[in-house]
């Protein structure tokens, strides 16, 4: 296995050192390239968060540089100028609209070249960071455009440079650019280029600064510019020179990797339209070939992270095949579900799907013992341990299955209840948790759940629930956005979410049972993210809805252990994004009782057409480990032309993988592993002890084992934990936060006067806010419970999110006036978070004689008195449509799988007022959207422009265009909205179209708009 430890920072290597290093290879027999592969280097290369195409000028050149044996990561995050994994990059190289540099980062970025590191300043840089004068004397340059985009060509100024020797000069196609504020004389240009007016301008030249050695170039602002041969030699160059490595001696002996191999095959392809992406060489306009599958050993070499950071392999073919869900148990042994039925093989009985405990006995990393715990599934797609078990879905059942008898074989199989959908087999259920409050969450697509469990039937989809280990209760938590697979819970509780079709991110803070009780409309999660764009790190990817964006999101577990760096604990989640060959690193800040996420930054991202990360969570090591699907084919739905459709609504394709699958470990080089404590062994102070462990999934665990075990001489040891008021740098305190759940699971708080429910009414005042708010949600349902509450203060705590706990808490709570009073004083002061406002208004509701006597006293104005008048007994009934009875009522549907409406021309008499009901009966996101006559491509192109900018899905991608007259939201599958409005005076054709960027060419159909009588 080749090692991709992160590179040191290198200093310049004397060529008489290069020379001595290539000849003891060859005296000793090894090669030059083995000798230089230890030299693998490592670039950073800095984007500017999306403003201009620096992520795609990245995708441009990283797999030339890789096929060099040097690693391109792309960072838009400049706090990665402060990171202690920094000097673990051989150079930086600049590229974007970079406005400031804050004085710390400044500072950072001039000691890292000053200490030797490598800077290369590409197009752009010359007018970054306007303010810097550290940046300016570093590169050596002011810089602004010189005219409009022409045939430039170089000429090499200076040959004998070793960054220059055997370099050719080269014609490209760029902007020219101007350079004033030139500093200093120790410059040399390398080469020069013909401006507008025909003067000379620098094409590119160096400096040192420091012990670091610094690159300019004027070139690059356009793609062409990129992706020619010659300007990717220059790069390449500069990227070794600035590295520390002598260039000459570094190109003769470089490692090459072996290229790619294709074959003829029949690959089902949508290419984008133009106005996604620019017509581009790399982007081929059929697909009639295909990569063939790399070794383990050869993927690992494609694949990209972040220095300080290793790709190590735990299992592979033909051990374990398509992995497509994995858990460990309480001795760290990983349980992964195995399954060549999917997508299409849906079977009664008999299916060919297993699941494998795999292990390392040998603590080498590696699995090297494989026992089949489960076989004959059928498409099983999560699984989580408890009651002695594992609880696995297997649509339509969720299972459990158990070892009785010692020998790692499940013995038991049991049906615990049915009613998942069948429709589709990538909208099934997914995402299986055991949550803080002791029960089993997850998460389910568009094909729904219709059953009964403790004798309440339930119907629901597209979103997430949560049920009891026994399955004797299930609750539907809320409906997510788009197809949603993904599912992940902070240390302290919060909960989020992925989606398919551009909706990576998502938080839930409050489930619908409040929005019910307050009389709201229900809650969706929210979105925490501005844009829904990837960051690939190549250009052969295929996808069906929109280009470039997170199209297949699937996962979003956070880092909730203690290995990897600060900045990643407890704050960035990882979602998965397989047709684009990466997992993406969401940064994760609050906002109010929500968050809002950026995605800067990828953990792994490669450029092996097979590499299809699927889950990514931490293990109980403390790294992530990543399930690689291994499949050339990722797309699910909808059916391409020239396919067929299967049973189960994914295509047919005879390039769909059955062999592969691979299980990776992303390990931090700079971390300790987690100690493994032998939780199965474990005593119950043991199992107590694990509770303040640095990673989460050893506390959960010891939570499960505890309550399980149904015991309560641990209290007093849970009463202890609960008590100790420190918190750690995070401003958590993990051991009492798990305690108060831990005894509530036990059921050790149903006795107000016991020391274990006068600890956790006590925490409601704990340093932490992670316990306070955990504390609340933990109390019964009681008198005692509720004047804790109320005389704790929690209800104007400084935290907003402990807020929320406590009106949470409060609207299960018995109804009291002192509650009641105390909600309307709280808030009062504070109603300008949506959630908070609608947990409040439950708490209100709940309470309603002592809010509203306390109302009565306050003569409430504003927002305070409308949520008064809605608490009031009213008889008002809900305004009528008064056009009702005039309005001509429309209809449009979906062809299913076919990205077209089920009417292609609606007609309707000028200034009639109009009810239009569109339902999305397909499988995908649709809107439905009216435009004046003549501009559909207009509208549709601004919409395909929408993909990758900030707010397009909250603006549910309708642009922003006089030429829009109506649309509805994006709806999810199964959902209807109606338009009313009236039809315009003037007789024509108006296009009615879908939005979703990608979809317009294909859905559209005509609004026919005829004289009156």
């Amino acid at each position: 296995m080749i090692s991709l430890r992160p590179p040191r920072r290198s200093r310049p290597l004397p060529v008489a050192r290069w020379i001595l290093t290539v000849a003891l290879a060859m005296v000793s027999g090894t090669s030059a390239e083995t000798t230089l592969q230890a030299e693998r280097l490592k670039v950073w290369f800095f984007g500017d968060s999306g403003k201009t195409s620096a992520a795609a000028r990245m995708a441009d050149i990283t797999t030339r540089m890789l096929d060099r044996n040097i690693e391109i990561y792309y960072s838009e995050d400049r706090d990665l100028l402060l990171s202690p994994t920094l000097p673990g990059y051989h150079a930086i190289l600049v590229y974007g609209d970079h406005p400031e540099l804050p004085a710390a980062h400044e500072a950072a970025l001039a000691d890292y070249v000053g200490s030797g590191g490598g800077l290369l300043s590409v197009h752009t840089g010359g007018g970054n960071f306007p303010k810097s004068a550290a940046w300016a004397g570093m590169i050596g340059t002011r810089a602004e455009p010189a005219g409009e985009a022409a045939e430039i060509t170089t000429s090499i100024t200076a040959p004998d440079h070793p960054l220059m020797r055997d370099h050719r000069a080269f014609t490209t196609w760029d902007v020219p650019v101007t350079h004033r504020d030139q500093h200093g004389e120790d410059r040399t240009v390398l080469a020069t280029y013909t401006v507008p007016g025909g003067g000379r301008e620098p094409a590119a030249w160096v400096r040192t600064h420091g012990k670091g050695r610094v690159f300019y170039t004027a070139l690059g602002h356009d793609h062409r510019t990129w992706i020619n041969e010659g300007f990717i030699d220059l790069i390449e160059r500069a990227i070794r020179w600035t590295g520390g490595q002598e260039v000459p001696a570094a190109m003769t002996t470089r490692q090459l990797h072996r290229p790619f191999e294709f074959v003829e095959a029949k690959v089902p392809y949508r290419r984008p339209n133009e106005r996604e992406h620019p017509d581009h060489p790399d982007i081929p306009k059929t697909w009639p070939t295909k990569q063939l599958p790399l070794s383990p050993a050869e993927s690992m070499r494609r694949m990209v992270t972040p220095a300080g950071f290793e790709v190590r392999l735990f299992a592979s073919e033909p051990d374990i095949r398509k992995a497509i869900a994995m858990a460990w148990d309480e001795r760290g042994r990983l349980f992964v579900a195995e399954t060549l039925d999917y997508p299409n093989q849906l079977r009664e009985e008999g299916g060919r799907d297993r699941i494998t405990i795999c292990e390392d006995t040998t603590g080498d990393g590696k699995a090297d013992k494989f026992t089949v715990f489960a076989e004959h599934l059928n498409i099983p797609t999560s699984l989580t341990f408890a009651r002695g078990g594992l609880i696995v879905h297997q649509a339509p059942h969720t299972l459990f299955l158990k070892d009785t008898t010692g020998d790692d074989k499940a013995d038991v199989r049991e049906v615990m209840f049915t009613g998942w959908g069948l429709r589709d087999t990538h909208a099934g259920p997914n995402n299986l948790n055991y949550g803080l409050d002791n029960w089993i969450w997850g998460a389910v697509g568009y094909s729904n759940f219709k059953g009964t469990l403790g004798g309440e039937t339930h119907e629901f989809g597209n979103g997430f629930y949560r049920f009891k280990p026994d399955g004797s209760k299930m609750e539907w938590i809320a409906q997510g956005h788009r197809n949603v697979y993904g599912f992940g819970v902070s240390e302290e509780g919060d909960l989020f979410g992925t989606g398919a079709n551009g909706a990576p991110s998502m938080t839930l803070p409050l489930p619908n049972r409040f929005f019910e009780l307050a009389g709201a409309t229900q809650g969706s999660p929210t979105h925490t993210y501005r844009t829904a764009r990837g960051l690939p790190i190549f250009r052969r990817f295929r996808q069906n809805d929109g280009y470039g964006i997170y199209s297949a999101g699937t996962g979003h577990y956070l880092y909730t252990a203690r290995n990897y760096p600060q900045e990643y604990w407890n704050r960035i989640a990882f979602v998965n994004e397989p047709t684009l060959g990466l997992v993406g690193q969401w940064v994760l800040e609050k906002d109010g009782c929500a968050y809002k996420g950026v995605n800067h930054s990828n953990l792994v991202a490669s450029d092996d057409e097979y590499f299809s990360p699927i889950v990514s969570r931490v293990g109980p090591d403390g790294a992530v480990w990543v399930l690689d699907w291994y499949n050339y084919i990722i797309q699910h739905n909808p059916t391409p032309p020239g396919h067929k459709h299967g049973i189960a609504n994914a295509f047919e394709s005879e390039v769909r993988d059955q062999e592969h699958g691979r299980i990776y470990r992303i390990v931090h080089t700079g971390g300790t592993p987690d100690a493994a404590p032998p939780l199965h062994q474990a005593t119950p102070a043991q199992l107590a002890a694990a509770l303040a462990h640095p990673n989460q999934f050893w506390r959960t665990h010891a939570q499960r084992l505890l309550v399980e075990r149904a015991d309560h001489d641990v209290v007093p040891r849970l009463v202890s934990m609960l008590n100790d008021p420190s918190v750690d740098r995070l401003g958590l305190n993990v051991g009492a936060l798990h305690a108060a759940r831990t005894m509530s699971g036990l059921g050790a708080l149903d006795d107000p006067s016991s020391e274990a429910f006068a600890a956790v009414a006590n925490a409601l005042r704990h340093p932490s806010p992670g316990v306070r708010s955990n504390a609340a949600k933990s109390l019964p349902e009681s008198d005692v419970s509720v004047r804790a509450l109320v005389t704790s203060g929690i209800l104007n705590d400084r935290e907003i999110k402990v807020r929320l706990a406590a009106f949470e808490a409060l609207a299960g709570q018995p109804a009291s006036e002192a509650a009641g009073a105390a909600v309307f004083d709280s808030m009062a002061k504070s109603l300008g978070d949506r959630w908070l406002r609608v947990a409040a208004t439950a708490a209100a509701k709940r309470h309603a004689g002592g809010f509203l006597a306390r109302s009565k006293e306050q003569s409430p104005t504003g927002p305070m008195r409308d949520i008064v008048a809605g608490i009031r007994p009213s008889a008002a009934a809900e305004t009528a449509d008064p056009d009702a009875a005039d309005r001509v009522h429309l209809k449009v549907g979906m062809i299913l799988n076919q990205m077209k409406f089920d009417t292609a021309t609606l007609v309707v008499k000028a200034g009639r007022n109009v009810r239009l009901t569109f339902t999305n009966n397909d499988l995908l996101e649709h809107n439905l959207v009216i435009v004046k006559p003549g501009t559909l491509r207009k509208v549709g192109e601004l919409a395909d422009h929408m993909i990758t900018a900030p707010g397009a899905s909250e603006k549910h991608y309708v642009p922003d265009t006089p030429d829009v007259l109506w649309a509805t939201r994006i709806l999810d599958p199964d959902e209807s909205q109606d338009l009313l409005f009236t039809a315009p005076s003037v007789p024509g054709d108006y296009p009615f179209v879908c939005t979703f960027p990608g979809h317009w060419q294909l859905m559209h159909g005509i609004l026919r708009v005829e004289p009156a009588e």
